[in-house]
């Protein structure tokens, strides 16, 4: 995380040292994807439990702009993967739409029935142009989910400095410090004594665009209980902010023809639009009935998918597996994930970033048609590769 930093100072002041002024300038349809990659250890009483591996992404669209207050809708996603670079991300958890407001300083509203976002009001900038050097406060909130859901607010007082602008790739960057301590002790939690530690920020803002650009953190947060247990998780994430495009129509079907003519000699493979992507329903080609290992020849149909997906490196990629009804539900439950992630972890060795790429298994859920056939139970029995073309 620190090399990071390291590399910036070395750019700070290439352009002029003038004062610039920070702040959002959120326009109608503009759309964030934000991913940040964490890696942290986990504590419990002092004894290190392992290194966690996990991946939270974002996706927040301007739908209004009211004066200097912007109107966003947000969806949220977290993932985990073991440590290990040639491994796909699992979908934990995909989060309630969420709405909330933001004026042109960061102050964020978020009605209370919205979970997310967790990190609130950060950054947040004075109301005056600062020069380098500059340092000021503010409050923000940091929300974390207590025993059995119970959602606590934490106040924080926020620092900031402003170390000056660097240039990168033709942007013009501001580079701010931000760090925050918390020391909460909640009264309204059954369980939870008190929750304490600090997180500091590299943080790169796009003063031209007037929108966050990247950030590095590092963090240390200890959880003690009032049975005397002690969890700590300390670590640091990497995150890149992008301004996304959802794909037209005409690249949409462009992309389906690529990758029809790509398994055109491949049995057993069909292709689906929805209003969010395509869909690759690869069926029962790939595996063996209550197998989760790839049939030697189902890697050349994935060799061929990679092929058209490594072209299109913005977009994200979801595989998701399916059984039908036959046998226990708690085993259906993973094999349907065990192919998933053999297929999302093929394609990742094949060139697509593990970043781009999540895995899922939903059993016998999810069927698209009735299992009281062997002809449905077959239709059911399926991996699907989802390309996300709206965000």
């Amino acid at each position: 995380m620190r090399r990071f930093l390291t590399v910036l100072l070395l750019a700070v002041f290439t352009v002029p040292l003038a004062a610039v002024k920070l702040e959002f300038k959120d326009p109608v349809g503009r759309k964030y994807r934000i991913k940040s990659l964490i890696t942290q250890k986990v504590y419990y009483k002092n004894k290190n439990m392992g290194t966690q591996e996990t991946m939270f992404k974002s996706v927040m669209e301007v739908v209004d702009v009211n004066g200097k207050t912007a109107h966003y809708v947000g969806k949220y996603f977290d993932f985990s993967k073991k440590e290990d670079y040639h491994e796909s991300y699992k979908l934990e958890n995909s989060y309630e739409v969420t709405e909330f407001y933001k004026n042109n300083l960061g102050v964020m509203t978020v009605p209370p029935q919205f979970l997310m976002p967790t990190l609130r009001s950060v950054p947040t900038f004075p109301s005056y142009d600062v020069a380098p050097g500059a340092t000021w406060k503010s409050k923000a909130e940091e929300i974390i989910v207590g025993s059995a859901s119970n959602t606590i607010h934490v106040d924080m007082d926020v620092s900031y400095k402003f170390v000056g602008m660097v240039t990168n790739s033709g942007k013009k960057l501001a580079l701010l410090l931000i760090d925050y301590h918390i020391a909460h002790h909640p009264d309204n939690d059954p369980e939870l004594a008190s929750f304490t530690g600090y997180s500091h920020i590299d943080y790169l803002w796009n003063v031209e665009l007037g929108a966050p650009d990247s950030y590095t953190d590092e963090f240390n947060f200890t959880f003690t209980y009032k049975n005397g247990d002690t969890w700590r998780i300390e670590g640091g994430s990497e995150a890149l902010v992008e301004t996304v495009e959802d794909v037209t129509n005409i690249e949409k079907q462009k992309l389906v023809t690529e990758i029809a003519d790509n398994l055109k000699n491949k049995p057993g493979a069909d292709i689906k639009t929805t209003d969010d992507g395509i869909i690759v329903n690869l069926g029962m080609i790939l595996f063996d009935i209550d197998k989760a290992t790839l049939k030697p020849e189902s890697k050349a149909i994935l060799d061929k998918l990679a092929e058209v997906l490594r072209k299109y490196p913005g977009l994200d990629i979801e595989v998701s597996g399916h059984t039908d009804i036959s046998g226990q539900e708690k085993w259906n439950q993973t094999l349907s994930e065990m192919r998933a992630k053999t297929v999302a972890d093929y394609l990742v060795v094949k060139g697509i970033s593990p970043e781009r790429i999540s895995y899922i298994g939903y059993g016998s859920k999810k069927p698209v048609a009735p299992n009281n056939t062997e002809e449905g139970r077959i239709l059911n029995r399926r991996v699907e590769i989802k390309i996300i073309t709206k965000e």
